[in-house]
């Protein structure tokens, strides 16, 4: 079985999905299909703000709320639960970032039972189905937006708890909170858009929309300078920790951790040039195939990373289904999509190499690949030292391969 994968996880995901499409089921007779513009409608305005998410490690966000929110004042739970749960699936499903199709269908199921749930809540609370924004609604509509926030995150918490381990770039907390902000401007504009659909009907609600989107646009921004930010803190402790270090051990561990930091990869490893083996070894890996990985070796030119290694270039994987040299490759090209070769540069030669994959493809950029050289350069220099008996290979100047 898949290391990130058990059996309590499966059953899990299986039950939110079919929970989720009972309860569509369920509640399709409440639908008023005489409504059927406006919902088609609303639907394509939830789509689109998944389709424009702000992607960032193991999450998303959109303004998708403000379609929740609306069409649950307009047309109620069921309508609801139909419109966004489809606009998930569809948009998720086609604009997935790499994710499988289960965590597409996955997130369309639990927005189900977080609108429903709310509903809930909300009807406990003394609100009136199909009051609207009336006074006696206004706390039922508090509670109705936090019971949907904290079931939301309750059920893709449990999600991806398993990947945790794995990818822990983000804590938890860096996702509540980048997530609550978004309900902080969907909110108001979900109820401006009941406004004014009672004006002057959907199509200016349709038009009241556009500045969700607009602040989506902000709201990536302020994500992407966040991720600089983290990048930037990688390089600074890197730096602080290899100058007191003169362990191998440490040198390694460092290199590692603080390259998560900086980048969300699935599998590291460090290879290292042995005299004796006449090859570079694992000599220092994280993730879920550590077991496995220890200990195997790359012989210079041979494969991707020998390549890498015996150029002395960096190369960067894309997508790995997309690179015909790669397509019969064993190895990390095979359970890995997004590839990052760092070659580790001391005396003329490679002493080793600073290897990343991850599942998802596109997952690393030309920007990840220059923070990591210089952080690459760095151990290097501190490796070089350690390791200055041992005589790796010197760097073949041919021509190199583009990257794909």
């Amino acid at each position: 079985m898949h290391p990130g994968r058990n059996i309590p996880h499966f059953l899990y995901t299986c039950l939110i999905i079919l929970l989720g499409f009972w309860l569509l089921s369920y509640v399709f007779a409440e639908v008023n299909l005489d409504l059927g513009r406006e919902l088609l409608i609303l639907a394509a305005l939830a789509i689109l703000a998944e389709w424009l998410a702000v992607a960032f490690p193991r999450g998303r966000l959109s303004g998708g709320f403000a379609v929740v929110l609306s069409s649950y004042l307009l047309f109620g739970p069921a309508a609801t639960a139909w419109v966004f749960g489809l606009a998930t699936l569809v948009g998720q499903g086609i604009v997935n970032r790499g994710n499988p199709a289960r965590t597409a269908v996955f997130n369309a199921s639990q927005h189900v039972l977080a609108i429903l749930g709310a509903d809930y809540v909300f009807k406990l609370a003394g609100g009136i189905a199909g009051g609207g924004l009336a006074v006696v609604n206004i706390l039922p509509l508090a509670a109705f937006v936090l019971i949907y926030f904290s079931i939301n995150q309750i059920l893709v918490y449990i999600y991806l708890l398993p990947k945790f381990r794995y990818y822990p770039l983000l804590v938890w907390t860096d996702m509540l909170r980048w997530d609550a902000l978004t309900y902080l401007f969907t909110v108001p504009f979900g109820v401006l858009m009941v406004l004014i659909y009672g004006k002057i009907g959907i199509y200016g609600a349709l038009l009241l929309f556009l500045p969700v989107l607009a602040t989506q646009f902000v709201l990536r921004l302020y994500v992407r300078l966040e991720m600089a930010n983290r990048e930037l803190r990688a390089l600074f402790e890197t730096a602080r920790g290899l100058g007191g270090s003169n362990k191998l051990e440490d040198v390694l561990a460092l290199l590692l951790r603080e390259s998560r930091r900086a980048v969300s990869y699935h599998t590291g490893i460090v290879y290292l040039w042995s005299d004796d083996a006449g090859a570079y070894i694992a000599a220092a890996v994280k993730g879920p195939y550590e077991k496995s990985l220890r200990g195997s070796h790359v012989t210079p030119g041979v494969g991707l990373v020998g390549r890498a290694l015996a150029g002395c270039q960096t190369e960067i994987i894309y997508d790995s289904r997309l690179d015909v040299q790669l397509k019969d490759e064993p190895g990390l090209a095979q359970v890995h999509r997004s590839l990052l070769v760092i070659p580790l540069l001391a005396e003329g030669g490679s002493i080793g190499a600073l290897v990343l994959g991850d599942k998802r493809p596109y997952a690393f950029d030309g920007g990840n690949l220059q923070t990591l050289c210089v952080m690459g350069s760095q151990a290097a220099i501190v490796l070089g030292t350690l390791l200055q008996r041992r005589q790796p290979p010197a760097c073949d100047l041919c021509p190199h391969r583009s990257s794909t």
